[in-house]
């Protein structure tokens, strides 16, 4: 599209608003979640793969390079 964005926005999307207005940061987080599900899930995928990493620890330190 030769650098050229296409925004279509339905008039009075919340999400739509959230999403264009984080875009306009000059720092935009590398990830968005958008709404509290998708918090829920994220938090729930974090305590998974820090469980996973504590387990694991002294096996993965014992090959340390």
């Amino acid at each position: 599209m030769g650098g050229r964005s296409i925004f279509v926005v339905a008039a009075g999307d919340p999400n739509t608003r959230v999403v264009l207005e984080t875009l306009a940061l000059d720092k935009p987080p590398l990830r968005l979640l958008i709404g509290k599900a998708a918090i829920d899930r994220a938090l729930t995928r974090l305590d998974s793969v820090r469980e996973n990493i504590v387990a694991w620890r002294s096996v993965s330190e014992s090959a340390e390079f």
